[in-house]
């Protein structure tokens, strides 16, 4: 139920700032599901082939043939049509309103189709056409079809703490779990960091500290906080230190995936780590192109934690600075032929423009929270 006092959304930058931003997370989760959608499912050497060709420039000319049909670099999936629909639903009711979400959800499916959609998804969407309640309909699956939406909210609410409730609000329209919740209030909460400083925002204390105070579920609560001890390893060594951690934290592990499954926890927590990764071990590269790069390192469900990683990383740093190699991929983003960069550019504004009554003005961030929890 909406809040009686209508929480103000994130206001505090220019129209122009903002819609940077909402276009470095649109395109961002475009671009890591593209990449990762050709190798999904494939063991990890696969999907390292994979990282490879997009650094070497050679990514275009991968491609993917499945039972849905065959499809040629730039196609997205699931991933970017949820995460546009969950912002544009917030973007209009300032909040989640679960039974509008889940019939706009059912009626994109319906009208368009949705390339990848899962299996609890599906049944979802055949639950609700049959009359069920969107309530009764969700699944109580610990699957990331909710975490790979997640992040929007990071960007919307200035106060951390209705970021995360908004998170836990969306999740259950679809997947009523516990591990959904707090695999998408982990997403959530770095995601309003991201939102607010690129760089400065990635301060290891501090992400210690809203990974403690954010991530409710014990089982995510102790891989979540080892986070920022693999991000003071060398490369190499913490990459090894993560998976070793998600490893055991898999506590329904599917041997049909290698390594990251589609369950919320597992995912959650490599994207973020991705994305962390990313942000903090640049070395030149350019942080969206490490993103999706760590991101594939796993393995796995490929499209979904590439997406996150560099969704998150895009809100970060806004879409100007996405590196030229990028931006050239960028521009072989579909939806079946439709969905093109500049639809997704015009978008951004769009939003921007419904985020920001305050279009003119530029103020110092009021988050709320005495900085880390919410």
């Amino acid at each position: 139920m909406k809040p009686s006092t209508p929480h103000r959304v994130f206001e505090n930058d220019r129209t122009d700032v903002l819609a940077d931003k909402i276009a470095g997370y649109l395109i961002g989760t475009a671009l890591g599901d593209a990449v990762g959608f050709i190798c999904e499912r494939q063991p990890r050497a696969a999907a390292w082939a994979q990282a490879i060709a997009y650094r070497n420039g050679a990514a275009a000319q991968t491609s993917r043939k499945d039972k849905e049909g065959a499809w040629k670099f730039g196609q997205i999936s699931d991933d970017t049509v949820f995460s546009r629909l969950v912002l544009r639903h917030i973007a209009k009711e300032k909040w989640v309103d679960g039974a509008k979400l889940a019939h706009e959800f059912l009626s994109h499916y319906n009208t368009h189709g949705i390339v990848g959609t899962g299996g609890s998804t599906r049944a979802f969407f055949k639950a609700l056409d049959k009359g069920k309640h969107w309530q009764e309909a969700a699944t109580t699956s610990g699957g990331n079809g909710a975490v790979m939406r997640a992040a929007c909210v990071g960007i919307v609410f200035p106060k951390l703490a209705h970021a995360v409730e908004a998170a836990w609000r969306q999740a259950m329209v679809t997947h009523d779990s516990e591990e959904a919740r707090a695999g998408a209030a982990l997403v959530a909460a770095i995601a309003w960091r991201a939102a607010r400083g690129g760089e400065e925002a990635f301060d290891i204390a501090d992400i210690a500290a809203t990974l403690a105070h954010t991530t409710t579920w014990r089982g995510l609560k102790n891989a979540s906080m080892k986070i920022p001890h693999a991000l003071l390893c060398d490369p190499e060594r913490g990459r090894e230190l993560m998976l070793g951690y998600i490893r055991d934290l898999d506590v329904k592990p599917d041997k049909t995936w290698d390594l990251i499954s589609p369950y919320a926890v597992t995912t959650a927590v490599w994207a973020v780590y991705s994305h962390l990764y990313a942000m903090r071990e640049t070395n030149g590269l350019d942080p969206i192109e490490l993103a999706i790069e760590t991101a594939l390192f796993a393995g796995g469900d490929t499209d979904t934690t590439a997406s996150i990683a560099a969704g998150l990383t895009g809100m970060a740093i806004g879409y100007e600075r996405f590196g030229p190699l990028a931006k050239r991929y960028a521009e072989l983003l579909n939806d079946r032929g439709d969905l093109l960069l500049d639809d997704l550019k015009a978008e951004a504004m769009e939003m921007a423009e419904m985020l920001s009554p305050r279009p003119t003005k530029t103020h110092g961030m009021e988050d709320g929270t005495g900085g880390h929890s919410p």
